[in-house]
């Protein structure tokens, strides 16, 4: 079966990406993947899994009418193609990171919806957890104000626990900054504090780092702005079967 993928080329690897990312990795024996990037032709392929899709328009749709075709909502999709959008809503399976982003969008699909949360390697962090001795609190993903960067820091203030930044992005912290990790050292970073702090502004569906952070042993501090502790407080188990859930409605796909 060739599956293609189609998603933004953005030259950053935000949650979308690494998600999208992990699916494609895991793809089961007898799937070949296909990439499908924006402004070219779509290969022939059996089914289409559509990520981000900011960087693609409504011609696409020629080549993928008449195919199985999966969609993955990462975010409240308010600034794609409309044409594309109406299209992908007629026919499109979806899949939601959160069931929490369904409620979110102002858009509907024909289809029923799956809710499949991002998929991580859970193991890293569950083996950093016990081995440092932990302080202070942690903001980790990308800097942005609309992350909640200002509501951390007041939450750091209120309760005096020292709280340090890490991450790229634009609106870096002028004090508490430490950089940027590299993906394999996050589990050990995270294991040295005892709180993760996360309290956007706008909602984010469903933040790798949250459920990063709680596998790797840290208390929490979110609000409602967030979709990722949808799946610890209420379905747990179902992070570790992300991929797997994924490559079954594929499978199934019609």
């Amino acid at each position: 079966m060739r599956v293609g993928f189609l998603y933004d080329y953005l030259g950053v690897n935000g949650g979308a990406e690494l998600s999208t990312a992990a699916f494609m990795r895991s793809a089961p024996a007898g799937v070949e993947i296909v990439d499908c990037p924006p402004g070219r032709t779509i290969p022939d392929c059996d089914k289409y899994v559509v990520g981000n899709c900011l960087m693609y328009h409504e011609w696409i749709t020629r080549h993928l009418q008449g195919k199985p075709v999966i969609k993955l909502c990462y975010d409240i999709w308010k600034f794609y193609d409309n044409g594309l959008r109406t299209w992908l809503l007629a026919n499109a399976q979806p899949i939601f990171v959160t069931p929490l982003l369904e409620t979110r969008v102002d858009w509907h699909f024909a289809r029923p919806a799956r809710h499949i949360p991002s998929p991580i390697d859970l193991t890293p962090f569950e083996a950093a957890r016990n081995g440092h001795e932990r302080g202070g609190a942690i903001w980790l993903g990308r800097l942005f104000k609309s992350k909640g960067l200002e509501n951390a820091v007041q939450w750091a203030a209120t309760n005096a626990i020292p709280l340090d930044f890490y991450g790229p992005g634009v609106d870096i912290p002028t004090e508490h900054y430490r950089g940027i990790v590299p993906y394999e050292d996050v589990p050990a970073t995270l294991a040295r504090y005892r709180y993760f702090v996360f309290l956007p502004t706008e909602f984010d569906p469903c933040p790798r780092t949250v459920i990063e952070a709680w596998a790797a042993g840290c208390d929490l501090v979110l609000n409602g702005n967030q979709g990722a502790s949808w799946w610890i407080e209420h379905a747990p188990d179902k992070l570790r079967t992300a991929t797997a859930d994924f490559w079954k409605v594929v499978n199934d796909a019609t």
